[in-house]
């Protein structure tokens, strides 16, 4: 006996479960489900309980027991209290809106996505960014999610898409060979104080750098504020600069 099928089921006030033949319907407060179980299912309501049996006992049958008395139980839920998924639109531009029967997305394309709600479900938009699906059939809330997140899923560079309100997207980081990283230096002049932007090579040697600055008479640099918002950039420009103004500018200076 499946440990899974032999625990009742326990029937929320106001829900009647039925059995005629081999197709079990539940009735609730938020409508009315129905679905066909394999024949060696039986289902008896006892009481405030439902109890799901498998008529024969064998191992053929019995795979089908904790299966069934999990779909019996989600029905039980769903015309009881019900379900609901959560999907967040991240991205520049994008946005959602329920027009009549239809779920209108805005995802990047040349074109707005349509997506027709199916009967038995509602579909809501807050924020513009943020759609709420709910209903009573777990598997077509369910797959109904899925299908919208499908439209854009996360991708894996910056999470932009749509993906679900409890979703946690792992980022890669993008390739960082020879790449440019820009920060902002206060670079303090005699003559005047200004704001100067430089787009430093991480392959760049400090030998090289205190050649570019051996004839300026620049004082210490102060870093100024993040231009590129990257913990990796963020890192290398503070010890950039840290060893400009330990290392590099007290030789400069001293010649």
């Amino acid at each position: 006996m499946s440990r899974i099928g032999k625990q009742p089921i326990q029937l929320p006030k106001g829900v009647e479960v039925k059995l005629t033949g081999t197709k079990v319907s539940v009735k609730g407060p938020k409508g009315q489900l129905e679905r066909s179980l394999h024949s060696s299912i039986g289902v008896a309501v006892e009481g405030e309980n439902a109890l799901v049996t498998s008529k024969t006992g064998t191992m053929e049958d019995r795979k089908f027991h904790g299966l069934s008395r999990t779909l019996v139980n989600n029905m039980v839920v769903g015309v009881s209290s019900g379900y609901t998924k959560t999907l967040t639109l991240i991205g520049v531009g994008y946005r959602a809106a329920v027009a009549g029967k239809e779920l209108q997305l805005t995802l990047g394309f040349s074109h707005p996505v349509i997506y027709p709600i199916d009967s038995g479900l509602t579909i809501t938009v807050d924020k513009n960014t943020t759609i709420v699906i709910a209903g009573a059939d777990k598997e077509k809330v369910g797959q109904t999610a899925a299908n919208i997140r499908g439209f854009r899923p996360p991708e894996p560079y910056h999470g932009k898409g749509v993906r679900y309100a409890d979703e946690k997207i792992i980022t890669k980081v993008g390739k960082s060979a020879g790449k440019n990283y820009a920060f902002g230096l206060k670079l303090a002049v005699p003559w005047s104080a200004r704001d100067y932007h430089f787009t430093v090579p991480m392959n760049m040697s400090m030998l090289k750098l205190s050649m570019i600055l051996r004839a300026t008479p620049w004082f210490p640099l102060v870093l100024l504020k993040k231009v590129q918002k990257n913990a990796q950039a963020w890192s290398f420009a503070k010890s950039w600069v840290k060893n400009l103004e330990n290392a590099v500018l007290p030789r400069i200076l001293a010649k």
